[in-house]
């Protein structure tokens, strides 16, 4: 059956541990069409003074950015849905280069980083040859193939410490994994559990938080164990719409936007899955997006940073 259209607002977001003292550990936050990024430094997070921990991070060379992810050596990718390209920025937020094209992407989606520096992108766009697929470029970005093999419509893509690649299937609704060479392994999760997977992220302890458009039993997420088995639900108390993006920061906190129209909700859960508080930040942006997932909160980035995209759109989920 065909998904009705819906309006929200969604947000990518992407934690990297701090490893250079005293730098704050971020949120970082590229708004669509609003033509910025936003930072948010975590340790003055609070449900009182949002605005107080507020930056501007990018300003320039993003057109309705869908993903986010760091390198090992810091520099910042995002996906821009608009020009079937990504924008790759340095650690203090300065454009380099633009990379890949219509030829290899098409809206790409979720983005993610192994350790080798391998950049790996989410083609939810359809465009034949192009649709359904994963494009993987090298730490030079130079475009080496693409996974094709279990994928459907993926949004969001993680890599986790061991470079296994994590692929939300948003029309079958599934995560699909495959090792560090690109071979299948297995599926995770199935309609009972997911429905319209977006955010992907994974903690410490392996365990697997998937972000829900629409679950069987309210907007929330999903949260698998290290074996991949189903263990329950986060935040169906806590009034989230449309959940999109997902970020652990080190502490062990799960970040989740949420929204509809042109204000979106952050809620900030401890480490047990309780809600700490929320905030909402609006955009000025008026054309609904897609939310995309973070790429992996395992890549370590040399510099303490965090990601958080928000953008809008309307779709219908494909037949």
């Amino acid at each position: 059956m065909r998904k009705s259209r819906r309006r929200f607002l969604g947000l990518i977001l992407a934690l990297a541990p701090l490893h250079t003292a005293p730098a704050a550990e971020l949120l970082y936050v590229p708004l669509v069409l609003d033509g910025l990024v936003l930072t948010y430094d975590i340790s003055r997070l609070n449900a009182v003074d949002v605005k107080d921990s507020e930056q501007t991070f990018i300003s320039s060379n993003i057109i309705g950015p869908n993903g986010i992810a760091f390198d090992p050596s810091g520099n910042v990718y995002v996906s821009n849905g608009a020009s079937n390209s990504i924008s790759k920025f340095g650690s203090t937020g300065n454009f380099l280069s633009t990379i890949g094209s219509s030829v290899m992407l098409a809206d790409p989606a979720g983005l993610a980083v192994d350790s080798q520096g391998n950049l790996y992108a989410a083609n939810f766009g359809v465009s034949a040859g192009v649709s359904s697929t994963i494009a993987k470029f090298d730490s030079a970005g130079t475009f080496v193939g693409a996974i094709s093999n279990n994928v459907n419509r993926p949004f969001g893509v993680l890599v986790d410490a061991a470079d296994n690649l994590y692929v939300g299937n948003w029309f079958t609704n599934k995560i699909s994994k495959f090792d560090s060479s690109g071979t299948f392994q297995t599926t995770l999760g199935d309609s009972n559990n997911i429905n319209g997977p977006m955010g992907i992220v994974k903690d410490s302890g392996g365990n697997l938080f998937v972000a829900n458009l629409d679950s069987p039993i309210g907007s929330n997420v999903a949260k698998f164990d290290p074996a991949g088995l189903f263990s329950g639900y986060i935040g169906e108390l806590a009034n989230l719409t449309n959940p999109s993006a997902l970020a652990i920061d080190s502490a062990g906190n799960l970040y989740v936007s949420s929204g509809i129209s042109n204000t979106a909700m952050i809620s900030k859960f401890d480490s047990l899955g309780a809600l700490q508080f929320s905030w909402t930040i609006p955009s000025v942006a008026n054309t609904m997006a897609i939310a995309v997932p973070e790429p992996s909160t395992a890549v370590l980035v040399l510099l303490g940073a965090g990601a958080l995209l928000a953008y809008r759109r309307s779709r219908h989920k494909p037949r």
